[in-house]
C-alpha cells in the first residue's frame, strides 16, 4: 500500500500516470485543464484550430469528383495542384540544402538573403513580391484558361505548424510559391510520397482531408512513400536515402526514367557509393532510386537511369522538358548534356526538341506540357518557342521570370500533377471503397 501511495505522489507532482497509478488518479480532475491551464498553449491551440479550420473548409472541397491516376508524364492534363505566393519566404542562404539550391546567384542577392532569412518577402520587398504574386496568380488563370482544373490556397493564412515543420533543427522555414510538387507524386494508380526540397515537402499537410477524399473517391488509389527525412542539418536535401520528387519521370508503359545530376563523369563512382552520394549529387542518389523501386517493381514498374551535367541546372525536371508522348526536350549539347551514356531506352526513337544551353538556364525545360502539343514555358526561353512552333507544337508563354530569377524554379516545380490520362476517360467511382476484411 505504501508503494502504491508513493507513485501516487510522483504521478500528482510529475503530470504522470503511472501503470499502478492508474486507477487512484483516473477519476480526479487534471490541474492542466483547470485554471493554472498555460494562457499561452490555450492561445496557440485556438489560434492553430481557426487556421487549419479555415484551410481545411477551402481546400477539401476543391477535391470533390477528383480523379487521382497519372497515365504518364506527357499524357492530357486534367487535375493539378498549384502552389502560391502567400508565403514567399525568404530563404537562409547558409542552410545547407539552401546552399546547394542558390549557387549561381549573385553575391548581391545572397547578401539581400542573409539579411531577411526567414521574413516574408512580402514584408522585404513589397513590390518585388507583387511581382511574384502576379506571375503565380497568373500561371493559375492561364492552366484554367487551357482547361486544367487547379486546385489551389488562394485565401488561407497557413497554421505554424506548417510554417515552421523544420525548426526542431534549424531547417528552413516552408515556402508556398512552388509547394506543389511536395504534394505527392503520383504515377498510375499509386500516390507516392518522395518527400521533396525540405523548404516545400509540407504541401501535402495542408490538405491532409483533401488527400483523403482522394482515396475515398478512387477505391483503387493506393499510398507508398520514401522515409520521411531525418532532423540533420547537415544532409542537403531530404534525408537519407533519397530520390528528390523532381527527379524522376513517369514514362509511358509503366516506366519509370530516373536523372540524377552530378558535375562530371568521374562522380559518377561517387554517386553510386552510398558513402559519398550526399553531397556528390545535385539532388537525389542512385540508392534512393533503388529504395523506391523495391517498391514499384512489385506493382510492375520497370526503370532506368541517367546522369546528367548539374553544371547546367540541379533538378532533372530543369533538364528534359516533357511535351507529349513520343517528343520530350533535351538541352542542345553533344549527347544531350547526359553524361555516363547515351539516350536511354524509353526515349531512344523519339522526337528531341534540342532545348537552347541559354534557354535551359532560364528555365526552358520547367514547362508544363498540357498532353496534346500545347506546353505551357517561360517567356524568356524565346529560341525555344521558336523551335517549337517549327516543330508544330504550340508553346504557350507566361511571364514567370522574377520567380525564377529569385528562387531558380519554374512553372513545373509550381505545380503538381493529379490527374493525367489521354481518352478515353475512366469516370471517377461514386461507390465507397470496397471493405477489404471484416471488422470484428
Amino acid at each position: 500500500m505504501t508503494d502504491r501511495l508513493n507513485r501516487r505522489d510522483f504521478a500528482k507532482a510529475t503530470g504522470i500516470a503511472t501503470a499502478a497509478g492508474v486507477a487512484g488518479l483516473s477519476m480526479q480532475p487534471s490541474r492542466a485543464h483547470g485554471a493554472q491551464a498555460d494562457p499561452v498553449m490555450a492561445a496557440f491551440e485556438a489560434s492553430e484550430k481557426k487556421k487549419w479550420d479555415a484551410l481545411d473548409a477551402h481546400m477539401t472541397p476543391q477535391f470533390e469528383g477528383v480523379r487521382a491516376f497519372i497515365e504518364h508524364a506527357g499524357a492530357k492534363y486534367r487535375v493539378g495542384y498549384l502552389g502560391n505566393p502567400r508565403l514567399a519566404t525568404v530563404p537562409d542562404p547558409d542552410q545547407p540544402e539552401m546552399r546547394t539550391l542558390l549557387k549561381g546567384n549573385s553575391d548581391d542577392l545572397i547578401d539581400k538573403f542573409r539579411k531577411n532569412k526567414g521574413r516574408n518577402l512580402r514584408d522585404v520587398e513589397p513590390r518585388l513580391w507583387e511581382e511574384m504574386a502576379q506571375e503565380s496568380d497568373g500561371l493559375a488563370e492561364t492552366m484554367r484558361k487551357c482547361g486544367v482544373k487547379v486546385i489551389r490556397n488562394e485565401k488561407c493564412e497557413y497554421p505554424d505548424g506548417i510554417i515552421n515543420v523544420n525548426a526542431a533543427f534549424r531547417g528552413p522555414l516552408f515556402l508556398s510559391i512552388y509547394g506543389g510538387p511536395s504534394f505527392g507524386r503520383i504515377t498510375n494508380n499509386i500516390y507516392f510520397n518522395t518527400w521533396d526540397s525540405l523548404v516545400t515537402m509540407t504541401s501535402e499537410f495542408q490538405h491532409r482531408k483533401g488527400t483523403l477524399k482522394l482515396f475515398d473517391q478512387n477505391p483503387d488509389l493506393v499510398y507508398y512513400s520514401m522515409p520521411y527525412p531525418e532532423p540533420n542539418i547537415s544532409n542537403p536535401g531530404s534525408g537519407t536515402p533519397c530520390i528528390d520528387v523532381a527527379g524522376w519521370r513517369t514514362m509511358p508503359n509503366k516506366h519509370i526514367l530516373f536523372g540524377i545530376g552530378v558535375p562530371d563523369e568521374a562522380t559518377i563512382k561517387k554517386a553510386y557509393d552510398p558513402k559519398t552520394a550526399i553531397g556528390a549529387t545535385s539532388a537525389g542518389t542512385p540508392q534512393g532510386a533503388r529504395f523506391m523501386m523495391r517498391m514499384l517493381a512489385r506493382e510492375g514498374f520497370t526503370h532506368e537511369m541517367l546522369f546528367f551535367n548539374s553544371k547546367l541546372t540541379y533538378h532533372f525536371d530543369c533538364f528534359m522538358m516533357n511535351i507529349k508522348e513520343g517528343v520530350c526536350g533535351l538541352p542542345d549539347l553533344p549527347n544531350y548534356g547526359i553524361l555516363g551514356g547515351g539516350l536511354p531506352r524509353c526515349i531512344k526513337d523519339w522526337e528531341i526538341l534540342r532545348i537552347p544551353v541559354e534557354d535551359i538556364k532560364n528555365g526552358a525545360a520547367n514547362s508544363i506540357t498540357l498532353g496534346d502539343g500545347r506546353v505551357i514555358i517561360v517567356r524568356t526561353a524565346k529560341e525555344t518557342i521558336k523551335r517549337m512552333e517549327k516543330m508544330g507544337l504550340e508553346p504557350i508563354p507566361v511571364k514567370y521570370d522574377t520567380i525564377w530569377g529569385f528562387y531558380h524554379s519554374g512553372p513545373d516545380c509550381s505545380d503538381a500533377d493529379i490527374w493525367r490520362e489521354n481518352d478515353p476517360v475512366k469516370l471517377v467511382s461514386k461507390e465507397p471503397p470496397p471493405m477489404t476484411e471484416r471488422l470484428v
